[in-house]
This record gives structure tokens, sequence and C-alpha cells, in this order.
């Protein structure tokens, strides 16, 4: 059995949590605990870890989706906690990490994003016959990611999960993207962080009841 949860996001589904712009997921599977991006605050990052019920000590791997404050900025007060955890870093290479049960980074993505490039890794969970992507912000392209993840595995995806970075598109260009997305062998969608409000509503219009509602405190068992 897998177990996501989502830490840290713009908005929260548990009142309990703090809202905080930026993103960070905890993925437990087979008695490890990975730790997706870190949001942009470390004090809120720790603070709803604490009411979540995760020890930072516990934490076995740290994966950075890119280097945006808003996904990085938690790091420091996590490693001030525990200092032994194993970080990755997107850096350029061709070959997939595997991270034992059946978690894998795939080979990072290069994006255009402003006045500058970046690469963008992202996380997929085997889970036999089909896999669970997340993602951070997907600047490479929310349809790129998900395509890549399909033919690296070649499994059909049960669930898209996190940052798609619709917040500055056109809604001609959203609608498009919600488009490709549809054609693609997806069970369900769980957008949420830079996806925006607005290319979020138009998900559930267009996607329907695959569109999972997401924020701080979501969790989900495949």
């Amino acid at each position: 059995m897998v177990r996501i949860t989502v830490v840290c996001d713009n908005n929260v589904v548990n009142p309990k949590l703090l809202p905080s712009w930026g993103f960070s997921c905890l993925v437990e599977v087979g008695g490890r605990r990975i730790l997706f991006d870190t949001s942009g605050d470390g004090a809120r990052l720790l603070y709803n870890m604490g009411v979540l019920g995760v020890d930072p000590r516990f934490i076995d791997t740290v994966v950075l989706s890119h280097n945006h404050w808003d996904h990085t900025g938690g790091l420091s007060s996590l490693l001030t906690i525990n200092p032994c955890v194993d970080v990755y870093m997107p850096t350029p290479r061709n070959e997939t990490i595997s991270l034992g049960n059946g978690v894998y980074i795939p080979p990072p993505l290069r994006a255009r994003y402003r006045d500058y490039e970046l690469w963008e890794q992202y996380l997929v969970i085997d889970l036999g016959k089909r896999i669970a992507v997340i993602t951070g912000c997907s600047h490479p392209g929310i349809v790129e990611i998900a395509t890549s993840a399909l033919n690296t595995f070649g499994k059909k995806i049960a669930l898209l999960l996190g940052g798609w970075h619709l917040v500055d598109k056109r809604i001609d260009q959203i609608v498009e993207i919600l488009r490709r997305l549809s054609e693609l062998d997806i069970d369900r969608f769980a957008p949420c962080h830079c996806t925006g409000e607005r290319a979020i509503g138009m998900a559930k219009q267009m996607l329907r009841d695959r569109v999972l509602d997401v924020g701080a405190g979501f969790s989900i068992e495949l």
C-alpha cells in the first residue's frame, strides 16, 4: 500500500493546518518516508508535519522538483532536525533513479521560465499495473510530464497530483491543455498549488468526477 499526503499547499482541506504558498507532499511506502518538495516556509512545513503526526527525524529522502523558493524554502528547517537525510536535486541526467519500494525519479525535463532555463524532475510510484505521478510546478508542461511518465513506464497513470502551472495561462491555452490531458490514460487528477483556481475549476468542468479536491491535509491510499 502507498499513502500520499499533501503537507503544504496554498489551500487546506484540514482546517488544523496552515496554508503556505508552495508545495510539499509525503509518500509513505514499504516503511519509507519520502518528502517531495519542502514548500516555501520551513516553520509552516514543520508545523503541518507536527499536526499530521509526521516526525521530520524519520524522513528518509527528500526529492526537490526544481530550484524555486516555494519548493525548496523549507529544506533548511528540515535539515536542522534531520541533517543526514538524502536530498535529490534536479540535475541534468539521462537515467532514472530508483529510491526503492517502487519509487522512481525519472530524468528531469528542461523548461523555459521567464528569461531563463531550468530543470524539473517529478516522482513516479509504481503501483503494479499502474503508476502515480507527482509534480512540483510542471514548468516543462503537465502534458509533457504525463507523457514522459507514460512513455518511460508503459503503464496507465492512476493519479496525477501536484502543481500544473496554469495560473498564468490564457483560457484557450488551459482548454487545450485539459483536452490533451483528457486523451491520456489517466484515472484521477489532483491539481493544486500553481495550477490556479480558475484552471482547477475548468478542470472540474472538463474532466468532471476524475478531479479531486486537493490542499494541505489531502491524503490518498493507492
